[in-house]
């Protein structure tokens, strides 16, 4: 991938602001600690488009976080009309006015130039889906100018941008006749960058600024954003693992967790998902090895054939598995650098 070297202005009567280049993102995507694909303008990270395919797109991808990290994206400026959609899994979000948790299916409405950070404290396990759309602001004096592509009327243009920067609320729950425009948009873009549609991505983006749109007309379609209540007893019952650790030594199948929660099998799994960005068994596997890591900062010499019945693995092989690819190394070698971490802090 690769970025030009143009990074955006802004100029106001007390200061000067540049375009951020959201460097930690850049650091994490070479690591492989998350998928990032994103077509751009300019100085952002991923696939730069000619100068004449989709002009004012500044950047529009996403990221796939299948773990939680420990990078943010703290406080910073993007030149254009900012759309952050979460796909699945949760992320901290703030301006300079409100702190905000992004949840499966929140949009975040950033106004050009406005600061703000994103994956507070910091980013978390998910997929989080963005469009950055220039419309041409470098000074407070500059109005909205929207690309001709954008197949809106110019009176709807003006009403859209009068909302978005009157709105007090940066962030709406969107239904999900809504949403699917955007887990479109995720499909999309996961193809080869030979073969991306971009007409396609273009009817997509027209797509989710009509239904911003919408909200100037008919604010009723929107609610401000807050856990759903299918969400809130996937939460619930996730908690209890927390709290109550023997709970991860039953033998559970998707069946019976589904039961636990009152809904179906097909239904429990996709709302879990949308929820974790992950499957019911990787979450609990990913549990009890986070179970097993304590036990064994507590205790180092913890046998590990008894550890793993103790965290509700049926054999210590499989055990070994588990805790090697969620942790990136054996318990044996787990233990090993904790002891060691241990020694230097002590010396």
């Amino acid at each position: 991938m690769s970025a030009k070297s143009s990074i955006p202005r802004y100029r106001d009567t007390k200061s000067t602001y540049q375009a951020s280049s959201c460097v930690p993102m850049r650091k994490a995507a070479a690591e492989n600690r998350i998928e990032v694909r994103a077509i751009t303008h300019g100085h952002y990270f991923g696939h730069s488009l000619p100068d004449d395919l989709l002009p004012g797109i500044s950047t529009v991808g996403y990221w796939n976080a299948r773990s939680d990290q420990d990078w943010k994206l703290s406080w910073h400026r993007n030149e254009g009309l900012e759309l952050d959609y979460q796909e699945s899994g949760c992320n901290g979000f703030s301006t300079t006015d409100q702190e905000s948790l992004l949840r499966a299916g929140d949009l975040a409405v950033i106004r050009p130039w406005q600061l703000h950070q994103i994956g507070v404290p910091n980013v978390r396990r998910g997929i989080r889906v963005w469009l950055i759309l220039d419309v041409g602001i470098t000074d407070p004096t500059s109005r909205w100018q929207w690309p001709s592509w954008i197949a809106l009327t110019e009176s709807d243009k003006n009403r859209l941008s009068s909302f978005l920067l009157n709105s007090s609320n940066p962030v709406l729950h969107l239904p999900k006749k809504y949403g699917i425009h955007w887990k479109e948009l995720h499909k999309e873009l996961q193809n080869e960058k030979d073969r991306i549609p971009y007409s396609r991505i273009a009817i997509i983006i027209n797509e989710i600024l009509f239904s911003l749109m919408e909200t100037t007309c008919d604010p009723d379609r929107f609610s401000p954003s807050e856990t759903p209540l299918v969400l809130r007893i996937i939460q619930d019952f996730l908690r209890d693992f927390e709290l109550r650790p023997h709970l991860l030594l039953q033998n559970w199948t998707i069946a019976e967790m589904a039961k636990q929660c009152g809904m179906s099998t097909a239904g429990f799994c996709a709302h879990f998902r949308e929820f974790t960005n992950m499957s019911p068994i990787q979450y609990l596997n990913q549990a009890r090895i986070k179970r097993a890591q304590d036990l064994l900062k507590e205790d180092p010499s913890y046998p590990i054939s008894s550890l793993a019945a103790d965290v509700g693995f049926t054999t210590s092989q499989y055990f070994a598995t588990v805790f090697k690819k969620i942790s990136g190394k054996p318990p044996s070698e787990f233990i090993e650098n904790f002891s060691n971490q241990e020694k230097r802090h002590f010396s």
